[in-house]
């Protein structure tokens, strides 16, 4: 997920909270905080939890999923692959989230570069193909 670091430092910050003072809420050393915040590492899904209550702002903020610190992301934001990709996480079929994810993931990069780079040789179909001189 893409955790903003960035946003963890703005919302500690506004409400006064120094990285030692929300580590010790946590539970965790201040340095951990500072990983965090540099994007250097992420924390657990119980964390971020907590560290939302702890910040007054949602943890859909803190993922760069909504665009307000008290915005939470609704159902009827996803679409209908991601309501599946999120059912096949709650019910433990990771393999095949995984192997779904890198599928699309690859033609997506394929369907890029078509549109970048134009139609490759192969993908003109020889009657298509001007005759060189």
């Amino acid at each position: 997920m893409p955790f903003s670091g960035e946003r963890l430092k703005q919302a500690r910050q506004r409400i006064g909270l120094s990285q030692s003072d929300l580590g010790q809420q946590l539970g965790v050393a201040y340095q951990q905080i500072g990983r965090w915040e540099q994007n250097h590492s992420l924390p657990s899904s119980d964390t971020l939890a907590r560290m939302a209550q702890i910040l007054g702002c949602t943890a859909d903020w803190l993922l760069e999923l909504v665009e307000q610190p008290e915005e939470r992301l609704t159902e009827q934001d996803l679409s209908e692959e991601e309501r599946r990709f999120i059912l096949m996480y709650r019910y433990g079929q990771l393999p095949e989230l995984i192997r779904r994810l890198v599928t699309e993931m690859a033609e997506r990069d394929v369907h890029k570069d078509s549109v970048i780079n134009g139609p490759h040789q192969a993908d003109v179909p020889p009657e298509d193909v001007a005759p060189s001189r």
